[in-house]
C-alpha cells in the first residue's frame, strides 16, 4: 500500500479501561511493551461540559495501563496532521462524548484534506 501501515486492531469500549479486563486485551494485543507504547489522545467528542469534566479520567486510563504520559500526544481534531505521522502511533483513545460531533469533526478534517490535495493538482473543485 505505498509505505502506509493499515490499522490492524479496534477495541471499542464505551467505558474505557474502568473494566480492567478491557485494559488486559488492550496490553495484551498492542504488540510492544506498555511502557514503549506511544498514543493519540483524542477529547473532540467532549462537547459540553459533562464530557469534559470526564476528560482527565480518560487519559487517566491511558496512563494507569502503563503508558508513560511523555507518550500520549493530545490531538484535537482542530488541525491537519500528516498521516505519516499519525501511523507512527502505537494507539489512537477517542474520548467519550457526543459520536454526532466526532464523526463531524473527522469528517471535515479528511474533506479538508481531499479538497487541499485535488487543488494542489489543479483540479477545478465546485460547491
Amino acid at each position: 500500500m505505498g509505505g502506509i501501515t493499515t490499522m490492524k486492531r479496534i477495541l471499542l469500549t464505551s467505558t474505557g479501561f474502568t473494566n480492567k479486563n478491557l485494559e488486559k486485551i488492550f496490553k495484551d494485543n498492542i504488540g510492544k511493551p506498555i511502557n514503549m507504547v506511544h498514543a493519540v489522545f483524542v477529547p473532540t467528542a467532549a462537547n459540553d461540559e459533562e464530557s469534559k469534566s470526564i476528560l482527565p479520567f480518560c487519559l487517566q486510563d491511558l496512563t494507569d495501563a502503563g503508558v508513560p504520559e511523555e507518550n500520549i500526544v493530545t490531538y484535537n481534531l482542530d488541525k491537519h496532521i500528516k498521516l505519516d505521522y499519525l501511523l507512527t502511533f502505537d494507539a489512537i483513545y477517542f474520548c467519550g462524548g457526543s459520536e454526532t460531533y466526532l464523526m463531524d469533526a473527522i469528517n471535515k478534517i479528511i474533506l479538508d484534506l481531499f479538497c487541499f490535495k485535488l487543488l494542489k493538482k489543479d483540479y477545478f473543485i465546485l460547491e
